[in-house]
């Protein structure tokens, strides 16, 4: 099993941190704006064309807060839900209207969006 690195307190002090974390919280609120559009249709229109499904996918990240913030930051997201996260960093995620059962196309259109942003802050 990987261990999983716990971040040191002293990287929050770091101005780079800082900045990522700036940018990504207009980057978080993007995606949850357009998570919340694409939800609303899906609910509204009259065919309610969902295909909801549990997907696994596999994060790069390393470290135990970097793994908390993406899993918070995907459950936070409207169509996704992280039920879990194992020890390796392999996410178990509902997803509303799943497009591809492929995991590295899954993990493209679910964690990367964050995962980039999430790694600069955290490791």
């Amino acid at each position: 099993m990987k261990e999983i690195i716990r971040v040191n307190f002293i990287r929050f002090l770091k101005p780079r941190s800082w900045f990522w974390g700036f940018v990504y919280i207009f980057v978080f609120s993007y995606y949850v704006i357009k998570g919340g559009l694409d939800v609303v249709y899906r609910v509204l229109h009259p065919a309610m064309p969902i295909r909801p499904g549990i997907v696994k996918v596999r994060s790069q990240l390393k470290t135990s807060t970097g793994l908390t913030a993406l899993a918070n930051s995907i459950t936070l997201t409207p169509g996704t839900l992280t039920l879990e996260v194992t020890g390796d960093g392999v996410f178990y995620v509902h997803w509303l209207y799943v497009t591809t059962l492929e995991e590295e196309a899954a993990a493209g259109q679910i964690l990367r969006r964050f995962e980039w942003y999430i790694k600069r802050i955290f490791e």
